[in-house]
């Protein structure tokens, strides 16, 4: 398969052509397929999806958004985390991987087979105080059982992870907050498409039960032989009598069939275009009754949502998606709790997050910040955090100080060690320093995916003559943005100044095609 987008000039003339040969498909396809394709070394999401229930193709979720659709966003190795069973990563990098196993496996659930193997093939001295590395989540602690399922079907707004530590370093029989703490944002309203986890904790059938559970009503090993809606109405009844429910049969039976689900777990538009998903939620909705029939139980949807709680926060603005109260094992302790929400609020206001309220978050993070500095020099995420801060504030010698030493250690390019890249490879531009900012932007194009990385070199290579390594430059900064201006506007230049008039046309005609489409839905 292949996907394209091509662009031309009102007289027709080539303004871009984008091809992508797609090597993946994503998603089951019973909601949708997302596709993925290389480009060297990179894995890129194609701006057009296909939906099922009679949608068909249209842009994928985020694209659906943008003014212009590109071949532009890098798939990383978290993207792929629920995707697939298996990647092979190139010296801790989130970009450069290879997928080994495609599918969701075994392993993911039970722990790994080559491990397991060395375990049984070792002497009994030589294992000393380590145990099998294959688990039965059957036999796990609640906590560790459920931390299976939660991997993949939790996800807030912001996601950090331990200390030198990735979402692929989650070994089952691990209690979740031992590798990862999501966060959400406060006042947040919409039905994640990925909400499963959060949703069935604020159920009222979770909170009073102590065994409800993921595997209570799914089979992680296939699908039911029988109809869904019988198994769940099943499960159901082990805790609530028939005459339990607040309508009665024969009304049940017209409306929905008489299935629980449908009525206490109602299918729900999502934060992604055209994906319903139950809710997971378990509660009275509104919208579940049949028009004419009330009931004094009946919430409406908004009124179900349950207040966020105040426990276990420290800031006004997102707050853990499970909280510390909640968790029946916690092995991380206060400080560490405090470091990633720290971070959290950092992410959040470097992704655009504003205002009064921000401020006094940002206020109480950089304390924790600087707390973890003392209590552990080296956190290479903590350090890249306050550099960027301080780079912002044009505190050039502190962001300095910060991240050369990162920036300069090649044998570890994880997301930290990227960051910091940037960060120094932004501080020599600002220090007007291209001799020593080329090659960290050079770099830089080597270990992600970005058009501003290849821009910035060619802007570079303009600031110190050379112009043959400024055109590669822009060029591959407009194969992956067809439609970043700056570049087009850089080529007009150069290529006027070289006599390449035909060349130099072309390029402003780019410039006032992107103006004239940055209003117009695609």
């Amino acid at each position: 398969m292949v996907h394209q987008v091509r662009r031309t000039a009102a007289d027709d003339s080539p303004i871009s052509n984008q091809i992508a040969e797609i090597a993946y498909e994503f998603g089951s396809g019973t909601h949708a397929h997302t596709y993925a394709f290389r480009d060297g070394v990179f894995w890129c999401e194609s701006p057009l999806s296909w939906y099922a229930e009679g949608v068909g193709w249209d842009l994928s979720p985020g694209f659906d958004t943008r003014q212009q659709p590109e071949f532009d966003r890098a798939i990383t190795n978290r993207c792929v985390f629920c995707h697939v069973g298996a990647i092979e990563q190139w010296n801790h990098s989130p970009n450069h991987f290879e997928i080994r196993q495609a599918a969701i496996g075994c392993e993911r659930c039970h722990g790994g087979g080559y491990e397991h193997i060395q375990f049984h093939s070792s002497e009994e001295t030589e294992r000393g105080e380590a145990v099998d590395p294959i688990v039965n989540p059957a036999k796990l602690s609640f906590s560790a059982a459920e931390a299976v399922c939660t991997q993949c079907h939790l996800q807030g707004d912001q996601l950090i992870v331990a200390n030198q530590t990735d979402v692929w370093d989650f070994v089952p029989g691990q209690a979740i907050e031992q590798n990862r703490t999501d966060f959400r944002l406060s006042g947040g309203s919409e039905n994640r498409i990925v909400g499963h986890t959060e949703q069935l904790r604020q159920s009222q059938c979770y909170t009073q039960s102590k065994q409800l559970t993921c595997v209570t009503c799914h089979d992680p090993h296939g699908e039911e032989a029988s109809a869904k809606g019988d198994i769940y109405r099943k499960v159901c009844a082990d805790c609530h009598s028939d005459d339990a429910c607040g309508l009665e049969q024969d009304i049940r039976m017209t409306t929905h069939g008489n299935d629980c689900v449908a009525c206490h777990m109602p299918k729900q538009a999502t934060d992604v275009v055209h994906a319903a998903l139950h809710q997971h939620r378990i509660g009275i909705y509104a919208q579940s009754y049949p028009p004419g029939v009330a009931s004094d139980r009946s919430l409406s949807e908004m009124e179900s949502r349950p207040q966020q709680r105040a426990l276990g926060r420290q800031t006004q603005n997102l707050y853990p998606l499970l909280p510390p109260e909640d968790l029946v094992e916690q092995p991380i302790g206060t400080k560490q709790l405090h470091r990633r929400q720290a971070l959290a609020v950092y992410s959040a206001i470097f992704n655009g997050a504003s205002g009064p309220d921000w401020q006094q978050d940002l206020d109480w993070a950089r304390s924790r910040l600087f707390d973890r500095v003392q209590d552990r020099p080296l956190d290479r995420s903590v350090w890249t955090a306050l550099a960027r801060e301080y780079l912002d504030h044009d505190r050039v010698d502190q962001a300095e100080r910060l991240v050369d030493a990162l920036a300069a250690d090649a044998s570890i390019v994880d997301r930290p060690g990227i960051q910091a890249l940037a960060i120094l490879a932004e501080i020599r531009l600002r220090q007007r320093n291209s001799v020593l900012a080329k090659p960290l932007f050079k770099r830089l194009t080597t270990l992600r995916r970005v058009a501003g990385d290849h821009y910035l070199h060619g802007l570079c290579c303009v600031n110190t003559g050379d112009s043959t390594e400024a055109i590669r430059s822009f060029h591959e900064a407009l194969r992956i943005d067809p439609v970043l201006v700056a570049a087009h506007q850089q080529l007009a230049v150069i290529y006027a100044s070289m006599g390449e008039l035909e060349l130099a046309k072309s390029h402003r005609q780019a410039v006032q095609y992107a103006r004239e489409s940055s209003n117009t839905r695609p």
